[in-house]
């Protein structure tokens, strides 16, 4: 059962990354790719978050580059 989903848009940012903490301006774009994920309940009372896109499944405390 999916309990839910989400969209995230990318960013890249050339020139000035840390110069906005500090009220400068930076050079920035925005990427027109982006990742989707699912949340849903994973074996028994679990949860697991599914990144289709990129073969990619966690769950709590196990082990893997979401986990």
């Amino acid at each position: 059962m999916t309990l839910g989903t989400g969209r995230g848009r990318g960013k890249v940012i050339l020139l000035g990354e840390h110069a906005v903490v500090y009220g400068h301006p930076a050079l920035a774009g925005a990427l027109d790719r982006g990742v989707s994920c699912r949340a849903a309940r994973g074996a028994g009372d679990g949860l697991a978050l599914a990144v289709p896109a990129w073969g990619a499944r966690a769950t709590p405390g196990g082990d893997g580059p979401l986990a």
